[in-house]
C-alpha cells in the first residue's frame, strides 16, 4: 500500500478485530463505521467523482468495512 494513512487505518480495524473480544463493543463500533462509509462519506460524493486518488481509497475502505461488518453478521 502506497497510501499511508489507509495503511494505518486497515492495520488499526485488523488489530482492532483481532484484539476486542466483547461482541457489544465491535457491533456498536462496525455499526458506527458502516453509517461513516456506507451513508455520510456518500452524502456529497459528487464533490469528489473526479478526484480518483479519493475515489479509489474509499472505494478500498469501504471493501474492508463491507467486509468485516459481513463477517460480524
Amino acid at each position: 500500500m502506497s497510501n499511508q494513512v489507509i495503511h494505518d487505518f486497515v492495520t488499526m480495524l485488523y488489530v482492532f478485530d483481532k484484539v476486542v473480544m466483547s461482541n457489544g463493543i465491535k457491533s456498536h463500533v462496525l455499526e458506527e463505521l458502516n453509517y461513516l462509509v456506507n451513508v455520510r462519506m456518500v452524502k456529497n460524493k459528487e464533490y469528489f467523482t473526479k478526484n480518483s486518488s479519493i475515489v479509489s481509497s474509499y472505494e478500498f475502505i469501504k471493501k474492508v468495512v463491507d467486509y468485516l461488518v459481513a463477517k460480524s453478521i
